[in-house]
């Protein structure tokens, strides 16, 4: 009666304590094994690579706004010095804005415009034309280009060697998560059944002994 018991007891006590659902453990592996959270962010560190790759495609907008005032000490002798106060001051404002974008056959275009505006306290221009002081000069630029690569094949394959390699290391990252995942399956798969047949054999140890 005792030994009965004792082992009705230990029993409970083991099933109590000891869970072993195979969706639950399947469930707590896949958040918490290392192995697998490895391997899964190693396939989203190469995806990232990839857009990194890609992004040497996209159009690319830059531009540069630019205010300069200036003060310059003329010479005695300087001529200018008949029109203006021993010193001569500018200013200027420059304003450019650019669109390129490179293409996957490794040409590159290129649109900008500049709009330059200055004066100055002195009152002539360029041509030596009375215009009196701080008269502003405006200067628009506008500028096109188109850049074809002229060796290593005018740039063919070239430009997209990087997105490529990129594309390999996903799908290299991809099968190594898979393995790495279908190799923890098989250990959880072995020890669950390790574990389930250990435990049925007590049971059959039990009736036996009773």
């Amino acid at each position: 009666f005792f030994a009965l018991l004792i082992l009705s007891g230990f029993n409970v006590f083991s099933q109590s304590k000891i869970k072993c659902d195979l969706i639950e453990v399947s469930s707590i592996a896949f958040n918490k094994n290392p192995a697998i959270k490895s391997s899964y962010y190693s396939v989203q560190d190469a995806e990232a690579n990839l857009q990194v790759q890609k992004s040497a495609f996209d159009f690319n907008l830059n531009s540069v706004l630019s205010y300069e005032n200036s003060k310059y000490n003329l010479f005695n002798a300087d001529p200018r010095n008949l029109y203006i106060n021993q010193s001569l001051k500018s200013n200027s404002f420059d304003f450019s804005a650019g669109l390129q974008k490179k293409f996957r056959s490794s040409q590159i275009a290129e649109l900008s415009v500049k709009y330059l505006y200055n004066n100055s306290n002195y009152p002539f221009n360029s041509f030596n034309e009375f215009v009196g002081p701080f008269y502003g000069n405006h200067t628009t630029l506008t500028n096109f280009s188109l850049t074809q690569p002229l060796l290593r094949g005018r740039g063919k394959g070239i430009a997209t060697v990087g997105e490529k390699v990129a594309k390999l290391y996903i799908d290299r990252n991809s099968y190594n998560n898979e393995f790495t995942n279908s190799y923890e399956i098989l250990q959880l798969g072995l020890a669950y059944w390790n574990y389930y047949t250990t435990y049925k054999s007590l049971d059959i140890y039990i009736q036996n002994e009773n």
